[in-house]
């Protein structure tokens, strides 16, 4: 892969400015892997062919990244990057069809005598990725949790970004897996919708991730009381049911004074 050389000028071009302010330095790195394994396809026995196809779980291991992340990715940066892919089945391609601009003709010759036995070694290979993707059999367990990735994710989200470094500690020793977080993710939801929020009353980051399961089955005040509200109408109209039932009288006044009632509950619950 003599042909192939990071440029030094990667990280600020507006390309690598691009990934790096919307992935982080993950995200570069994942871009610059991309661009290496589709080179390491090329010089297998392909020079002419700028892709690299193979195993999505494949592709997930190596990148260090699940499934719903890496189309995420690739769907954020492809135009951006000139990179083109297509999920077929179990497969992804992933192509690049500026890398045929990085290959000169010395490379090519070279490779040609190297053809068969670098075509042997990938059949080994393949066998092994074949074992590996039949031991694979829950993606995210094999791949692992993303956790700095996934903290940047929620961040972005958090409307009050005082206590960072607290919020990523908490974070950290909470949200051990994808199930997690989603459930703090419904967390900041329920949060991002309540009252206190819209009145401009927002807890700092460390506050927040410290106890963001106090947030999954979180209720406004408002809430709160319209659930007592509907509560006291049920009261009011069973009362006047068992009056009625049992032939009790009940004075005028006393009548008009549960109708109020009722009316008041009614206009409030809605």
């Amino acid at each position: 892969m003599k042909w192939f050389k990071h440029m030094s000028d990667m990280s600020i071009s507006d390309r690598g400015k691009y990934v790096l302010s919307k992935h982080g330095s993950n995200g570069y790195a994942r871009w610059c892997l991309i661009l290496e394994m589709i080179a390491q396809a090329m010089d297998r026995n392909k020079p002419n062919v700028c892709y690299r196809e193979m195993p999505i779980n494949e592709w997930c291991r190596s990148l260090k990244i699940n499934k719903r992340r890496l189309r995420d990715f690739l769907t954020d940066v492809g135009e951006k990057l000139d990179l083109c892919w297509e999920i077929t089945e179990n497969m992804l391609k992933v192509e690049a069809p500026e890398m045929l601009k990085l290959v000169d003709d010395s490379t090519k010759k070279a490779q040609v005598a190297k053809r068969h036995s670098v075509i042997v070694t990938e059949r080994d290979e393949d066998k092994d990725e074949d074992k590996n993707i039949d031991k694979d059999k829950n993606e995210d367990e094999c791949i692992g949790f993303d956790v700095e990735s996934s903290f940047e994710e929620i961040w972005g989200k958090y409307l009050n970004k005082d206590g960072r470094k607290k919020a990523m500690e908490c974070f950290i020793s909470s949200v051990k897996n994808e199930d997690d977080f989603r459930q703090i993710n419904l967390a900041l939801e329920n949060y991002n919708k309540s009252d206190v929020v819209k009145k401009g009353f927002i807890k700092s980051g460390g506050n927040w991730f410290e106890n963001w399961k106090d947030y999954l089955d979180y209720k406004n005040v408002s809430e709160i009381q319209k659930e007592k509200d509907k509560k006291q109408i049920e009261e009011q109209r069973n009362m006047l049911n068992e009056a009625q039932k049992e032939g009790v009288p009940m004075p005028e006044n006393v009548r008009q004074q549960v109708r109020e009632t009722l009316e008041k509950l009614k206009k409030k619950s809605k």
